[in-house]
């Protein structure tokens, strides 16, 4: 896999113009040589603040993407979430499978586009972005996506045990207690996610999983799920330091390690909070006796807005090798968390 990435002016995507979203992307793709045949997902991040018009910017996407692709669009994620340094753009982030022995399959369940990749005997599904759409009801539109997800994998013959990577997106993440269950929306997201991951899936660890906020959107899931002769195709590891835990998943067939770092704010500083990750980021690559290269594919790095933003950013870039830094600003979890770290490693 390699990620790239491309800004386009939000105006596009706010104003329907889904015409010139699909030549801004076509000439991207004719200029970097990329092959329709070659993407397996895009995930688009943008300064959404409404409902209506996260609606409306997803349809908008969904027209541009469906004729660029011809109907057949890959696996499609769009985050309410602002891109750093300018709101007036939207920031398309994309990964490319150009291995010779993959087949990278665009493909259509229930209207919901997602991408089937093989190498090699193993199978792995991006299943883009599984929507919640109804308003001032969380629990229904949490519920109702992890049954998607659930139908999803069922038709590509899998379950929540082959689920490698997931990334969940909620919004007013903090926000006030439901009434009738006291569960603000995070706490509902982790009771009915407790549902659907039986215990005895998992005998190959829990996936990696992420939990962020979002501007609008309702509640948004995001997974890549393996499975190679009908079993799980994912190593996983893990490390926790106090309350702060770092987590892993090794996708064999893709040379890639995928790296979530999450912490409960138990130090104050979002530089201490940094240089703790970063830590912890390292110790667990040292434990996985795997080798990777000395620079690291991608980091997304998720902050809150506050007076720190400028520093933190610098200090990201000074102490972590990678090619790409991703900053997005989006609600964490509680006032004490300061960023959240995700990074993805090439293995040698």
């Amino acid at each position: 896999m390699q990620y790239t990435s491309l800004k386009i002016n939000s105006d596009l995507l706010f104003q329907d113009k889904h015409e010139e979203i699909n030549r801004e992307l076509k000439s991207f793709f004719k200029d970097l040589k990329i092959a329709h045949k070659t993407v397996v997902q895009i995930t688009c991040h943008a300064a959404i603040r409404q409902h209506d018009d996260y609606e409306a910017c997803a349809n908008t996407l969904r027209t541009a993407l469906d004729t660029l692709f011809n109907s057949a669009p890959p696996a499609t994620t769009l985050i309410a979430q602002e891109p750093a340094k300018d709101t007036s753009k939207v920031l398309f982030r994309i990964g490319l499978c150009r291995q010779p022995e993959a087949k990278v399959e665009h493909k259509v369940f229930q209207k919901h586009p997602y991408t089937l990749l093989s190498i090699k005997g193993e199978k792995m599904l991006f299943s883009g972005g599984i929507n919640g759409i109804l308003p001032n009801d969380m629990l229904r539109n949490i519920q109702s996506v992890y049954d998607f997800a659930e139908q999803l994998l069922d038709h590509e013959e899998m379950h929540f045990g082959h689920i490698a990577v997931e990334s969940n997106f909620v919004e007013d993440i903090n926000g006030k207690e439901n009434a009738a269950t006291g569960w603000n929306n995070k706490q509902a997201l982790e009771e009915i996610r407790r549902l659907y991951f039986d215990p005895t899936l998992f005998q190959h660890g829990t996936p990696l999983e992420q939990t962020a906020g979002i501007d609008s959107g309702t509640c948004l899931m995001d997974f890549i799920a393996m499975a190679k002769d009908g079993f799980p195709g994912a190593q996983l590891s893990h490390t926790e330091s106090t309350q702060d835990i770092t987590r892993c998943a090794y996708l064999p067939q893709l040379k890639k390690v995928f790296i979530g770092h999450t912490n409960d704010g138990n130090v104050s500083s979002a530089s201490d909070q940094l240089k703790a990750a970063v830590g912890q980021i390292e110790t667990l690559m040292n434990n996985t006796q795997l080798t990777f290269a000395s620079y690291f594919d991608e980091v997304k790095l998720t902050l809150p807005e506050n007076n720190e933003t400028k520093a933190i950013i610098d200090k990201t870039r000074e102490i972590l090798k990678t090619n790409r830094l991703t900053i997005v600003f989006a609600p964490l979890k509680n006032k004490q968390v300061k960023l959240e770290l995700e990074v993805i490693a090439t293995v040698s």
